[in-house]
């Protein structure tokens, strides 16, 4: 009803109704019009809502209450509460975004949550 200032309701019962039940309807139109008028003039109501919580991969954004994922060359293996912001993928990884990420050839890591790269001194031994 935002924007509309007049609202009119015409009735007409034909012989179907009798007057109690109009003047009845026309109570409850008015009472409805007097509710929605009152509507109008109260402030406006916003509610943010985070669903979920925030995983690693993506850094929280207290301001928006929002999960941000950090995106395609860049992640984040850090509490998403935390990190401030995304790690630039460095030259010896490739980076697909969030928390994935791997090392390029020639180099291998310890576990698949860490980010120590480290050069193959065999390469038969890394993939």
């Amino acid at each position: 009803m935002r924007g509309s200032n007049n609202t009119t309701v015409t009735l007409s019962a034909e012989g179907i109704f009798n007057n109690t039940f109009a003047n009845q309807v026309l109570t409850e139109v008015n009472i409805m019009s007097l509710i929605i008028e009152k509507m109008e003039s109260l402030p406006t109501l916003e509610w943010k809502v985070t669903l979920g919580n925030c995983s690693i991969g993506e850094i929280y954004d207290a301001e928006n209450l929002l999960c941000i994922p950090c995106g395609s060359g860049t992640y984040s293996l850090e509490d998403p509460y935390t990190a401030k912001t995304c790690n630039d993928c460095p030259d010896n990884m490739s980076c697909l975004g969030g928390r994935i990420y791997f090392p390029n050839k020639g180099f291998w890591r310890i576990s698949a949550t860490s980010d120590n790269i480290v050069q193959c001194y065999n390469n038969e031994a890394c993939l």
